[in-house]
Parts: C-alpha cells; structure tokens; sequence
C-alpha cells in the first residue's frame, strides 16, 4: 500500500488557517467531503473528535495522525495540511503540531486501517519530508514531494 493509494491532491491543504483542535477536526471533515465522493462532513468530524476523546493522535515532532472509522466510506480516505503556526494539539511532547495527515477508513478495513497508519507514520517522521514541505508553497508541490518520498520507501 502506497500513499497515492488513499491521498489524492484536492485532499492536501498549503496552509491551514484552523486555531483549535475541533476546528481542525471539522475542518478536516470538509475538505475530505469534498475531495471524495461519499463522504459526509458530519459524520467523518464526529468519528474524528470522538476517537481523539480516547487519546491524541498528536506523536510529537510537530507531527499528529487523527484517525477514525466510518460506515459510510468504501476506501480509506486520506487528507493533508500544514499549519504553519502550529496548532495546541495535545501532542505527547506537549508541542504544537504543524504536519496533520488525517485518515478516515470504512468500519470493516482493520487491517488496511492500520497499514495505511504505519505508512504516514513513517512518512510524517521523514526530517527531510518535514523540511520539504515546509518549503513547499502549493498543494501540488505538498503532494508531489509526499509521493516522492513515499515512493522511496
């Protein structure tokens, strides 16, 4: 499983303007709506918001995965984005977290799930990833360095 199997570059966001953890998260739900058929805005940001009730996705360096499963999707649903400023995220070393790669995946993809975790989460603590797209200016430079570097691997 690559990252160009479930992140498409309508999904990849330059520079989010979101202040808070639930804004993001709703945020989030929109731009995955409209990026893929199916998909609805509600129920991706409720399934988000609940799961980081149970813990943050916030993994330190800067770099958080929010995750979730939802009835209403056939494939995993991938979104992306900066915050340039850096958004209070309850990371686990209580930084701000700049690099979001959120993951939506239907109820049944356990497995698919967690593989398409371990991918963005190896991709997401890539330094020279980091740096890249920091330097990056537009969405399609964003996604075209993620598939660069994905494709590495």
């Amino acid at each position: 499983m690559k990252i160009k199997d479930f992140l498409v570059v309508d999904a990849v966001i330059s520079d989010l303007q979101s202040t808070g953890k639930n804004d993001l998260l709703m945020a989030f739900a929109g731009i995955i709506e409209t990026a893929y058929p199916g998909a609805r805005k509600e129920q991706i940001a409720e399934s988000l918001i609940e799961r980081e009730r149970l813990a943050s996705t916030g993994f330190g360096n800067g770099a958080a995965i929010p995750h979730a499963k939802t009835s209403d999707l056939n494939t995993i649903c991938g979104a992306f984005g900066i915050s340039r400023t850096g958004i209070s995220f309850d990371a686990i070393d209580g930084k701000p977290v700049n690099f979001f790669f959120v993951l939506v995946a239907p109820q049944g993809a356990a497995n698919d799930h967690i593989k398409a975790l371990g991918r963005v989460s190896n991709l997401l603590r890539n330094s020279d990833l980091r740096q890249r797209v920091l330097e990056a200016k537009t969405s399609e430079e964003i996604y075209s360095i993620i598939i660069d570097i994905d494709g590495r691997g």
